[in-house]
């Protein structure tokens, strides 16, 4: 999509790469 598009390009990553270090890098905290 479009906003798949610009987020890629601005950030070098998909938005569901992005939000999966998140949420991994969430769990790390966590522990």
């Amino acid at each position: 999509s479009y906003f798949t598009c610009v987020f890629k390009k601005h950030f070098k990553t998909t938005p569901s790469e992005f939000l999966a270090f998140l949420s991994s890098s969430r769990h790390q905290y966590v522990n």
